[in-house]
């Protein structure tokens, strides 16, 4: 896992109506072991859509967390709950996710390359 790898309780915020105040455990549904194998998989992601995020300052890795645990709360209540149709939830999650990804991809380029970025 990534040093930038937000925690179970991280994405739980983003889903207080599934997981209260306390966050997922065994027996909720995702249970935090399952919470924990999706943040690997949204960290993979963002990291192949964002590039070298693991060698950039400390505030970009912190955007990453976020971006990740937003990223893992809409695959939660897009892929968990199904039957529900697409929640307003999921879609203010994805949309969000779509829009911090494209800022931390701009954000890791800028720092990599400087004034060289093109912001276009």
């Amino acid at each position: 896992m990534a040093t930038w790898s937000p925690t179970v309780q991280q994405v739980a915020v983003h889903l207080p109506q599934r997981f209260g105040t306390d966050g997922p455990d065994e027996h909720t549904i995702p249970t935090a072991d399952q919470v924990q194998t999706m943040i690997g998989l949204r960290v993979s992601e963002v990291r192949q859509k964002c590039g070298r995020i693991d060698e950039s300052p400390a505030q970009i890795q912190d955007y990453a967390t976020d971006v990740t645990a937003v990223g893992t709360a809409a695959y939660i209540e897009a892929s968990f709950f199904p039957e529900q149709g697409p929640s307003e939830t999921a879609i203010f999650l994805r949309r969000r996710y779509e829009e911090q990804v494209k800022a931390l991809r701009r954000s890791v380029l800028h720092a990599w390359l400087g004034d060289r970025y093109d912001h276009g």
